[in-house]
């Protein structure tokens, strides 16, 4: 059996895997894999927006005190959260979508150094309040914002699945 690790034509057998044969390299396995992706940046980002409208003073309490209008922007940075989530589902605002949500996930990245710096909120009790997970959050930002990075780009996936009708 000949192994390859080039794309395949539709028709053809699935690509072998070098490192593991018994594995193929699957594209309707990798369309899941972005749809699914995708799915969970477009959650994260609506979900977590529409949290600043639901429970405001717990994301005013980390907005800096010299700022001014504190609450506003914490209504003005969920407004952003829910844009960068709903551009992110047709195919035409993607790109942009993507490279919005890297932005705001940039932009929001020293209010998260500064509340694993302060610490723990006091009379919080919520798991996600902890010093562990205020520090993990770090570089998971990371890991969101190169997620988004990567449907800044009409990739082959993303091709694959206008052909197919795909979402």
């Amino acid at each position: 059996m000949e192994v390859s690790i080039l794309p395949r034509r539709s028709g053809e057998r699935p690509v072998t895997n070098p490192t593991m044969p018994h594995q193929p390299q699957d594209r309707p396995t990798r369309r899941r894999l972005h749809r699914v992706s995708l799915a969970g940046l477009v959650a994260l980002m609506t979900a977590g927006g529409l949290m600043h409208f639901v429970a405001p003073d717990a994301y005013i309490a980390v907005v800096p005190r010299a700022l001014p209008w504190r609450r506003e922007l914490v209504y003005l940075s969920g407004a952003a959260e829910v844009a960068c989530g709903l551009a992110l589902i047709p195919r035409r605002t993607r790109a942009a979508g993507a490279w919005l949500t890297v932005a705001v996930l940039v932009l929001i990245f020293p209010a998260n150094i500064s509340m694993a710096i302060e610490g723990p909120r006091p009379g919080s009790d919520s798991p996600f309040n902890s010093a562990t997970a205020l520090w993990l959050r770090l570089p998971l930002q990371g890991v969101f914002i190169a997620l988004a990075y990567s449907f800044t780009k009409n990739r082959d996936t993303d091709t694959q699945m206008n052909k197919t009708g795909d979402a």
